[in-house]
């Protein structure tokens, strides 16, 4: 499994594709790699490193520069996503389901990402592959990243992530390096700062706090913010609709 210093250097595409039963197609050097996430039917994907099939219970990667015959076994729907890495892989994986909604979701959201021209919005695709990458290995988002003060302070921000306060001084403080270096290593590996990154860990653990019908007041205390209406603008920023809709 490549999630151990797994590194997205570039989004290419997105898309959504349908399969008919018995259509068999052969493919040449591909020139991306990608994750395909089969909501409904079977596809077996032949190569001489390997046959792989993916379907609701397996998603697939496939490598950059793989040679393949795809084989739709049965009428399937699935996701497709479309990426450049830092290694290089030969093999075709099967890897860990997702539920068709969290597919959905995924794909939706970097879809809306993708088609927005501010250039805030590619740093916000870079998270949400590198997310979907760590759901679909199995492997905690700091395993999905290459360096070790990056998995160390991602580790430290899911723990602490709910106390108020916080600071990036303070994370740099705990991986013993300065603010400014690793600010330039999220950048540099992740496409994102630290800063943004806590606050992606906070807004979904705030999500499914609030599909339990908990209180915004209680949420946002539990995710590190301790005025109401400040987490109110950061959740509606980042999601584009307010806590009270969730």
């Amino acid at each position: 499994m490549p999630h151990h210093g797994f590194v997205i250097t570039g989004f290419v595409t997105l898309f959504e594709a349908h399969d008919p039963a018995g259509r068999k197609t052969d493919f040449f050097d591909r020139r991306s790699s990608c994750f395909i996430v089969t909501t409904k039917g079977r596809i077996r994907f032949t190569s001489l490193q390997g046959t792989v099939v993916a379907d609701r219970d397996h998603p697939v990667f496939l490598p950059k520069g793989l040679s393949y015959t795809n084989e739709c076994l049965e009428t399937a729907e699935s996701y497709v996503f479309n990426f450049q890495t830092l290694q290089q892989y030969d093999t075709p994986l099967s890897l860990h389901a997702i539920s068709p909604t969290a597919a959905k979701d995924y794909y939706t959201r970097m879809l809306t990402k993708t088609f927005s021209s501010a250039p805030k919005d590619t740093p916000a695709v870079f998270e949400l592959l590198y997310s979907l990458a760590g759901a679909l290995f199995g492997a905690s988002e700091e395993s999905v990243c290459a360096h070790p003060v990056i998995r160390q302070a991602l580790a430290w921000m899911h723990q602490y992530y709910g106390a108020v306060g916080i600071t990036m001084a303070d994370v740099a403080r705990h991986c013993c390096v300065s603010e400014i270096y690793l600010r330039k290593l999220f950048q540099k590996q992740l496409h994102t700062t630290p800063f943004r990154r806590l606050t992606q860990i906070r807004m979904q653990q705030a999500k499914l706090l609030l599909e339990e019908k908990r209180k915004p007041g209680e949420v946002a205390l539990r995710v590190g913010y301790a005025d109401l209406y400040q987490f109110s603008r950061a959740y509606k920023r980042y999601f584009g609709y307010p806590p009270s809709q969730t």
